[in-house]
């Protein structure tokens, strides 16, 4: 639960919010490390049948343990490429730096009821990139090359790894399709 006015989270209710891939995740491991126990510590009593349980049992319980690591290995995979892909993507558009590339570059508009506010346009991410919202008269001042190439340039400097390839207006919203770095699509020599 997340308080808006407060910025902070509440503490967790009493019994938890627990996520079954970590809890299983740190059971597997714990049950891995025991089954390493029981076959080389455990195992010299000087009883031989004793030795011999004890390393079959710690087997079984090592092995138990690697299934549950097995398991969990897609949804670490999973979550980690979903992680970085977010440190690679657009959320430096929702940045107060972004806030400040917009009035540098003079991307507002003047409140209507306020004169001393300013009206910033909104910022949405796409399947194929972002938009903007085109308030005022800044249509052609978003669609410009030079309001392009500063987008690219921001982007470049926020480590976002993304270049604009293509920019249009529609209902409202001017639409920045972008791709990976270009940098990346050029030859070396």
């Amino acid at each position: 639960m997340f308080d808006r006015n407060r910025k902070s989270r509440y503490a967790p209710r009493q019994g938890g919010n627990w996520d079954p891939w970590l809890t299983n995740t740190v059971i597997s491991a714990t049950i891995v490390v025991m089954g390493l126990l029981m076959i080389t510590v455990v195992g010299n009593s000087g009883l031989e049948l004793i030795d011999q349980l004890t390393r079959w049992f710690g087997f079984v319980v090592l092995m138990i343990g690697l299934i549950g690591l097995v398991v969990m290995a897609p949804y670490w995979i999973n979550y980690y490429l979903k992680k970085s892909n977010k440190t690679t993507t657009l959320s430096c558009l929702f940045s107060r730096k972004f806030e400040n590339f917009l009035v540098e570059n003079k991307l507002y508009v003047n409140n209507a009821s306020n004169s001393s506010k300013i009206d910033l346009p909104l910022c949405e991410l796409t399947k194929d990139g972002f938009r903007l919202s085109s308030i005022g008269n800044l249509r052609k001042t978003l669609l410009s090359d030079d309001t392009i190439d500063n987008l690219n340039s921001f982007l470049d400097l926020n480590g976002a790894n993304r270049w604009i390839v293509e920019s249009y207006y529609q209902r409202g919203w001017v639409n920045y399709r972008v791709r990976k770095d270009i940098v990346k699509d050029r030859l070396r020599l």
